[in-house]
């Protein structure tokens, strides 16, 4: 699905997959939109309107690249001319290996590779393997892992992800809270009403407050990258984690640290067992005990 002049493939990049996750933030919420001539007004960073149509946006990053920006695309999801739920038509049909996965991983910046580490470890820990990203008007991840950006996770083909309903999102709400944005927008139910009740009403009454609430993302393992997940979240357990042990000194005990799932061939030194795994971190040049992660002389700080 397209729209505008533009050809489908254009919207299948990482980068056009990062704009079009951002133009469901509330952020980029537009100021009027026309849905008879296609066009719109949407608010800037600095409170500037850019004036916007399916084909051009007086916006920098349109500017720049004379690509679609997140303000197109929001004007084609709101004039229903967008699946929002679009994805990059070259996303594995079949399963992930592990050394392909790896080597996704090892295309993004480390800082990204922990945040991946630390998603697959809530996903595997999860029952229902789903993770609740709360994100700020902006889509930035404020909980569970604070700081980093929605448009630079969701494009991952490790991930499946929907918006959450407004049903879930408010119960995740108190009912003071709910209550303070329908006082704001001063329509509010005649009777007092216990939570459970108040959301059915806002739901069945006041489907605009959607736009007002909280973003939630529900963040999965998608299918091409379950049989490999546990794998690759080993691999990054390997790379950056530390694991600790009590040695005898002369001045009493001390706390040592080697390298997560690493073994012990003596008192001192330890290495990673030999598996695939282990053969990934040699060759990306990451096996952090391929001569051997001696105890007295390695670890953080030394």
């Amino acid at each position: 699905m397209t729209f505008g002049n533009w050809p489908e493939e254009i919207h299948q990049t990482t980068n056009q997959q990062r704009r079009i996750i951002s133009a469901k933030f509330p952020a980029t919420m537009p100021y009027e939109i026309s849905k008879d001539s296609f066009t719109g007004t949407f608010f800037g960073s600095q409170g500037q309107l850019y004036n916007v149509t399916l084909d051009s946006c007086t916006c920098a990053d349109f500017a720049n690249r004379k690509l679609p920006c997140k303000h197109i695309y929001r004007l084609a999801i709101e004039c229903e001319l967008l699946d929002a739920a679009l994805k990059p038509s070259n996303f594995p049909t079949t399963n992930l290996t592990i050394g392909e996965s790896i080597e996704i991983l090892e295309n993004h910046f480390g800082d990204l590779q922990i945040c991946f580490k630390n998603l697959f470890s809530y996903i595997i820990r999860n029952e229902v393997g789903i993770v609740h990203l709360k994100c700020n008007r902006n889509g930035k991840i404020e909980k569970p892992i604070s700081g980093l950006m929605l448009a630079d996770i969701l494009p991952c083909p490790f991930f499946e992800y929907n918006i959450a309903s407004m049903e879930l999102v408010m119960d995740k709400m108190s009912k003071k809270d709910i209550m303070g944005i329908l006082k704001q927008r001063g329509h509010v139910p005649k009777e007092n009403l216990k939570k459970e009740k108040l959301i059915t009403w806002c739901v069945d009454n006041a489907p605009y407050l959607s736009k007002d609430l909280p973003q939630i993302i529900l963040l999965s393992c998608s299918p091409c990258f379950q049989e490999v997940l546990q794998e690759a979240y080993k691999y990054l357990c390997r790379k950056y984690e530390w694991s600790t042990l009590l040695v005898e000194t002369d001045a009493g005990k001390d706390t040592v640290f080697y390298p997560s799932e690493a073994v012990f061939v003596n008192s001192n030194i330890c290495y990673f067992p030999d598996d695939e795994i282990t053969k990934l971190l040699t060759e990306y040049g990451h096996n952090r005990c391929l001569e051997g992660f001696d105890i007295t002389k390695q670890g953080p700080g030394k």
